[in-house]
């Protein structure tokens, strides 16, 4: 079963992706700040980071470039709400398998995941 991270400073949207995932089978651990997702992706394995740009702490493309760097096999989809061509060619650049604009649809989200995952369907 795989395991997913998700770095969100969103409670709402954390725990609304946390119960979608979860509904298909992932086990689901969430992060509010930069500082909390670097941690819990030190701590434990995770197959796949759900990660936002805009974080307090280091944000998103900050906490991106040093997870990549370290933990350079984890898929890392990039989320945001307020993106520029800038944002989304640097989280490329950063090391992002993927990049999803909010608000995202529930089928886009799996889309994206089973993706990056590798999974069918």
């Amino acid at each position: 079963m795989p395991r997913i991270l998700i770095a969100d400073d969103d409670d709402e949207l954390r725990l609304a992706l946390a119960q979608l995932l979860e509904l298909e089978g992932f086990q689901i651990a969430g992060a509010p700040d930069g500082p909390a997702a670097l941690n819990l992706a030190h701590q434990c394995h995770y197959d796949l980071i759900l990660l936002d740009v805009k974080m307090p702490g280091p944000d998103g493309l900050e906490v991106l470039a040093a997870l990549h760097a370290q933990l350079p096999d984890i898929p890392i989809i990039m989320m945001s709400g307020q993106t520029g061509r800038n944002t989304v060619a640097n989280a490329l650049r950063y090391g992002a398998s993927d990049f999803i604009m909010k608000p995202f649809n529930d089928e886009f989200v799996l889309l994206a995941v089973r993706r990056a995952l590798r999974l069918p369907g």
